[in-house]
């Protein structure tokens, strides 16, 4: 349970950084809305509900593919074919910013980190006759 927490609260800071970021929103809701498109499509066009449609798109775009739906029109899979490379696309490149900027702040406290400790030290230095 402690460790479901850690990762509800990792999940927490990572989303702080999208939303505190004009780059990282605006990719963040063009993936939201590529994702929306996709399960609007599979609603009309496969004939599923909503919510199946977005859980097949999830599932599609991130590559796990359970197998437990697949488009049976000849529509649906062109569609699919489309989408899963033009989707992937936009979900690497939004998962890998997010990680650059998350290791981007990481390295920024680990330095600011050093530069405190760094300037401890030369001011007991200093003290110290």
């Amino acid at each position: 349970m402690v460790a479901f927490g850690v990762i509800l609260y990792q999940f927490y800071k990572r989303m702080r950084i999208v939303f505190g970021n004009p780059e990282l929103r605006g990719l963040f809701l063009f993936t939201g809305i590529i994702v929306v498109l996709g399960a609007l499509f599979y609603h009309k066009v496969e004939g599923w509900n909503y919510f199946n449609s977005l859980y097949f798109t999830v599932i599609t775009l991130t590559t796990i593919g359970y197998g437990d739906f697949v488009p049976v029109t000849p529509l649906g899979k062109m569609f699919t074919i489309i989408y899963v490379f033009l989707g992937l696309g936009v979900l690497a490149m939004f998962i890998s910013t997010v990680a650059e900027y998350s290791l981007q702040e990481q390295r920024q406290r680990r330095e600011t980190k050093k530069a405190q400790i760094g300037s401890q030290k030369e001011q007991e230095n200093r003290e110290v006759p």
